[in-house]
């Protein structure tokens, strides 16, 4: 009776090694890093994410993707299968930042995650300019994410890596920056987009971010940044407005970023009408 209990326990104490083994799986619902960032397949998938998430102004109101077609029931386009897909007809709570907001932090959590997680795969890679290209394009759609939020509600949280939930909300209740540290944490993000960006647009694919989408972002930044300053009051600690001794430090650097522009020789101001007035409405229409 003995022996038979020490053959139980021992069978017991066997089985309960090879079932936590056998147990530790991954989760077949969720797709794994690996999955994602050791393939160049993967990665092309998560930017069109990213580059979806871009709050583009196409003067609907509708950021929540540059092709959603919106609740157009009844309308010829809106039967496409494309159409399909990018519709959102779901019911969305006022002032949750899905519909109408550029606030939904989900977008700024997708490429924290990229900047975090994608460096341990770089290595994978030989072509080291493509993989540097890939960082870049992140920092650049952040950028365009946080731009995008503090030129309409003033300073905003920063997050620099993706937060987890631990267990207490409160740590996930981060205070608002300033409207200057907003500024300051853009051009950082624009500079790095710059440095890593290719000047070759046929690397990464045409439509997708360069060194000088970079520059002339960051131009147009600091422009606002320079404007805010100068015409603008600081209220509310910092949170909204600049120090106007600080407005021509930010014309400066939207100064620089437009000569660097220049520099390249690859654009120009258009000018094909004398006319002012046409010439900026040609802008629109020319091909």
């Amino acid at each position: 009776m003995r022996i038979n209990k020490i053959l139980v326990s021992a069978l017991v104490m066997a089985l309960s090694f090879y079932s936590c083994d056998y147990l530790d799986v991954p989760p077949i619902n969720i797709i794994q890093d690996d999955a994602i960032f050791n393939s160049e397949s993967g990665i092309t998938s998560y930017m069109t994410t990213l580059y979806y998430d871009l709050p583009i102004e196409d003067f609907r109101y509708t950021q929540q993707g540059f092709n959603v077609s919106g609740k157009g029931q009844g309308r010829l386009p809106n039967v496409s299968g494309e159409a399909m897909c990018s519709s959102s007809d779901d019911i969305s709570t006022i002032g949750d930042g899905t519909w109408w907001g550029c606030w939904d932090y989900g977008k700024i959590r997708r490429v924290n995650y990229f900047l975090k997680n994608f460096p341990a795969y770089k290595s994978n890679f030989q072509n080291t300019v493509l993989a540097d290209a890939w960082m870049g394009e992140a920092h650049f759609i952040r950028a365009y994410c946080y731009f995008a939020m503090v030129k309409r509600y003033g300073g905003v949280p920063i997050l620099r890596e993706p937060q987890e939930y631990v267990g207490d909300i409160e740590s996930l209740k981060v205070p608002r920056d300033t409207e200057k540290a907003c500024y300051d944490f853009i051009a950082e993000d624009l500079d790095e987009a710059f440095r890593l960006l290719p000047d070759n647009e046929e690397i990464l694919g045409k439509g997708r971010a360069t060194k000088y989408a970079a520059l002339a972002l960051k131009s147009r930044a600091m422009l606002y940044a320079g404007s805010i300053a100068r015409y603008g009051t600081v209220d509310l600690n910092g949170l909204v407005g600049i120090d106007k001794a600080l407005a021509n430090d930010y014309f400066e650097l939207a100064y620089k970023a437009v000569k660097e522009l220049e520099k390249s020789k690859k654009f120009s101001l258009y000018r094909k009408n004398s006319d002012k007035e046409k010439n900026f409405a040609e802008l629109f229409l020319a091909e």
